[in-house]
């Protein structure tokens, strides 16, 4: 997913990475307790689906406020300045 983002959408290797961090745990998640429940549980099909889908367009809404709360941010822009003192000419 990380290649596809850089080379295909052109994204910066660290967005990208972002991205994919914060999607994984949602997907793992889903798909994990979707099977446990197919497996223990014998759940129909389309409640199989609707699980998966749900999956899917989690990790694809969180990764879009992702990007529109970065998209203006400057690397810069949250950065504290700190005085340098300057010493005194002595006469």
């Amino acid at each position: 997913m990380s290649v596809h983002r850089i080379i295909q959408i052109k994204e910066k290797i660290s967005t990208a990475i972002n991205i994919n961090a914060m999607c994984i745990p949602t997907l793992v998640f889903t798909f994990v307790i979707t099977e446990i429940l197919v497996k223990q549980f014998q759940i129909n099909n389309v409640i199989y689906t609707v699980l998966m889908i749900y999956g899917v367009f989690t990790a694809l809404i969180g990764s879009a406020f992702f990007l529109v709360g970065t998209r203006n941010k400057s690397p810069m822009q949250n950065s504290i300045e700190i005085p340098i003192p300057v010493e005194a000419e002595e006469e």
